[in-house]
């Protein structure tokens, strides 16, 4: 399994910019800060791509491993929450309503 979360976490990191940060939270959850994502539809075009990577088979030994991806994204509006972790939360929802929707796909929470 870690081969697997490795392999993948390196295609998702080729995807961002330099700037960019994705990190394992545990298990099979990572967490991604976009620096300077100005508007919902550029973030959109970002998870799009991340989706579109993990897609991609991953090979092991000769196998193709498939994995799919569930995405929950909270985007920020005015004014900042209190604590960071009340992104994780709120993302984590919409990463919950996504898993609840099918496979690789992303949802934004619409609280924030």
């Amino acid at each position: 399994m870690t081969f697997l979360l490795e392999a993948l976490s390196e295609k998702m990191k080729a995807c961002l910019r330099e700037d960019d940060t994705l990190a394992r939270l545990g298990g099979d959850e990572f967490l991604l800060l976009l620096q300077g994502q100005v508007d919902q539809q550029s973030t959109e075009q970002v998870l799009q791509r991340l989706v579109a990577t993990a897609r991609e088979p991953i090979d092991w030994c000769g196998i193709a491993l498939e994995v799919t991806v569930s995405i929950g994204a909270c985007f920020i509006r005015g004014q900042p929450l209190k604590k960071p972790e009340d992104y994780i939360i709120a993302a984590d929802a919409a990463m919950y309503l996504a898993k609840e929707q099918g496979k690789n796909r992303y949802c934004f929470t619409n609280n924030i």
